[in-house]
């Protein structure tokens, strides 16, 4: 919801510099092929960091995994670690400039399409190993473990399969996912086939493992496949939805997948291309009618209500596409984990806040935003990070809607939960909530970014 601010590095010519004495030393002034020359005179392993400046957990690590000794140390004997910035921003220092065509390349060459991406390169220049998505700092270390293991390298493990060599069978989603990295969708695929053919329908349903389901979701092509029936299943679907809910997910996980499929084949067919100037709404009875009969009333009436708010948000009809959220939030609620409540608390944020005017529908968006205050209030797992946002949340709608007074008295608790969250994690407090506070008493808009 919030745009985190990431530090511009240091750009001194052919140093080194850590972002805290002990943590990670990323090498800077030197260009791609200096670093993999370097690389091979050391004979040391390359550890590269595809980050950018908008990207909120490239910036957690900054904070909380690089700097930390540990991870210093576990880096410092076998790596040259480099940062990639991936975007271009008016702040880039010369250093930064000077890697936007590496930078492209690296993108490009290496299939980035999530961020952070980290890869792992053997002296002598070539891909063994990667992963995506914030790390912590003990699966960043057991990472940079596995990028020196030859039985463990992904790319390595991804060579031996493609020359026919036996697998560990536990080892085919990860190879699968490499596969898909590296750009190799058609061999990704027969990976995944194979684990699912040879080991996952093996399995019953009550010794899959949320691992295993959160596999097969990930994998359902169309109505026609045997996991889409298996998620259909009602004994099935009580059996994945208690396993997932366990770890975190949707308690109605299975039929939020096949929700998915139903509205790929039924609804999106019925939606203009982008290029389209002018969209036609689509027929929604003759959609409704199609879903019912194949796959009851019920159903329908979910996909519906989804699909509207879809189409409502593509023509930025807002007033209808906040009508339609309320429907949803009133049909389903708004989820009970952290999680779901973060992602509805992103929707009243980002898109109703932001863009709808009328006090009315701002003043129904805070009462769901209200909800969520209340529940993370009693959720243990909630952090104090979380709590601000979504309380900032709540205070810049009540602020919108004409409720100054009671806007300026949450966004005062928003700013004194970012601060504490500060001082236990010791890093900084964000500017936004004050300063959102100081233009709330000076009766300045809070919604756009020009005041």
């Amino acid at each position: 919801m919030k745009k985190l601010i990431i530090a511009v590095f240091c750009c001194l010519p052919f140093t080194l510099f850590a972002q805290q004495s002990g943590g990670i030393k990323f090498i800077d002034g030197m260009n791609w092929q200096q670093v993999l020359a370097k690389a091979k005179q050391e004979n040391k392993f390359i550890f590269v960091d595809m980050m950018a400046t908008w990207c909120g957990p490239c910036k957690m690590m900054d904070n909380f995994t690089y700097p930390k000794a540990e991870v210093g140390e576990a880096f410092r004997q076998n790596f040259i670690s480099v940062k990639v910035q991936v975007d271009s921003t008016a702040k880039d220092n010369e250093n930064v400039k000077s890697w936007y065509r590496d930078a492209k390349y690296l993108e490009k060459q290496y299939n980035v399409t999530a961020l952070p991406t980290l890869l792992f390169f053997s002296p002598d220049g070539k891909l063994v190993h990667r992963g995506t998505g914030l790390k912590n700092v003990a699966q960043l270390i057991e990472l940079s473990k596995d990028a020196l293991n030859p039985d463990k390298q992904l790319y390595t493990l991804l060579e031996r399969y493609s020359r026919g060599e036996k697998q560990d069978m536990s080892k085919l989603p990860d190879l699968s996912q490499t596969a898909k990295d590296a750009g190799d969708d058609s061999l990704a695929a027969s990976i995944a086939a194979t684990y699912l053919e040879s080991y996952l329908f093996k399995k019953s349903i009550d010794s899959l493992t949320q691992g295993d389901i959160y596999f097969m979701a990930t994998h359902i092509n169309n109505s026609k496949d045997k996991i889409f029936a298996l998620f259909m299943d009602p004994k099935a679907a009580s059996s994945i939805n208690t396993k997932m809910q366990k770890a975190g997910f949707a308690p109605n996980y299975a039929q939020l997948v096949t929700d998915g499929i139903i509205t790929k084949e039924e609804v999106s067919p019925h939606f203009p291309g982008e290029a389209e100037a002018s969209p036609k709404e689509p027929d929604w009875k003759k959609i409704n009618k199609n879903i019912q009969k194949k796959y009851g009333k019920e159903t329908a009436a979910r996909i519906m209500l989804k699909a509207k708010q879809v189409w409502y948000y593509s023509i930025k009809d807002w007033k209808n596409f906040s009508l339609y959220a309320f429907k949803k939030f009133e049909s389903s609620g708004i989820g009970s984990s952290f999680m779901d409540r973060a992602g509805t608390n992103n929707l009243l944020y980002s898109v109703i806040f932001k863009n709808v005017d009328d006090a009315g529908i701002l003043e129904k968006a805070a009462r769901w935003a209200k909800k969520i205050v209340d529940a993370d209030a009693v959720d243990t797992t909630a952090s104090l990070n979380l709590r601000a946002n979504n309380i900032d949340t709540y205070a810049n709608l009540l602020y919108k809607a004409g409720n100054k007074e009671d806007a300026i008295m949450w966004q005062q608790k928003a700013a004194r939960l970012d601060e504490e969250y500060a001082k236990q994690n010791n890093t900084k407090p964000q500017d936004v909530f004050n300063a959102t506070l100081e233009k709330m008493r000076n009766n300045k808009p809070t919604w756009t970014e020009d005041n």
